[in-house]
């Protein structure tokens, strides 16, 4: 036997109940998404505070925006406008919290925001290993994608192998322009051919013209030969 006080729902819903944005180039903005506040009482609630944290953003625009200040009654609706700009490579979380001066329920409410930082051409993977390879015969090949992220083709100026590797590219002069949240995308393989026994490193250097991703960039190699 025992008794127990249940918490109150919030007051404020949400809908959708979380926001993610995918993958968004590095520098480049995706939004705005579209998120309805309701409230979800029987008496009028005040937004005192909204804020963000991370590289997400909210924008006061369209209709019935939500904003500090923002009266909603009992019932009504309001929209938030989020916008993701990463700054760095790699997933992020983040958050919107509004604070407002409902008298039942919590006072604050926390919208998850997610979303993955990309740069416009990611190789994957981005090295390869070659084990025990008989001195004078050729791998199996091994396969590495070229994905572009951006909104435009990319120009693929070389894909070139160091010492004794050798590549076969079915990338053509161009990578198709991202579509959406798919990639365009191409693929190359990589043998190896050792002259020698012993431990081989080598690297397949990839040129090309996307913008702000530090080209050349680099699949590294090694192998054994035997």
């Amino acid at each position: 036997n025992g008794t127990g006080t249940g918490g109150a729902s919030s007051p404020l819903a949400f809908q959708p109940t979380n926001e993610g944005f995918g993958n968004v180039v590095v520098g480049s903005s995706l939004g705005p998404k579209t998120v309805n506040v309701k409230n979800s009482t029987t008496s009028s609630i005040t937004i005192t505070s909204l804020t963000t944290n991370g590289d997400f953003s909210v924008s006061v625009t369209g209709k019935n925006p939500c904003h500090a200040g923002t009266v909603l009654n009992a019932g009504l609706t309001c929209t938030l406008s989020l916008t993701f700009t990463p700054t760095l490579q790699g997933n992020e979380n983040g958050s919107i919290t509004i604070v407002d001066n409902a008298t039942t329920g919590p006072a604050t409410q926390v919208f998850d925001l997610t979303g993955i930082g990309v740069w416009p051409i990611v190789l994957s993977p981005v090295s390869l290993t070659f084990a025990g390879q008989a001195v004078g015969t050729t791998s199996a090949p091994q396969t590495v994608t070229l994905q572009n992220y951006s909104s435009s083709a990319v120009s693929i100026s070389s894909i070139t192998p160091s010492g004794e590797y050798s590549v076969a590219s079915a990338c053509g002069a161009t990578v198709a322009a991202a579509s959406g949240q798919t990639p365009g995308s191409c693929t190359f393989t990589v043998t190896f051919t050792p002259a020698n026994t012993g431990a081989i490193k080598g690297a397949v250097t990839v040129t090309h013209n996307a913008a702000g991703n530090n080209s050349p960039q680099v699949v590294r190699l090694s192998g054994t030969g035997q």
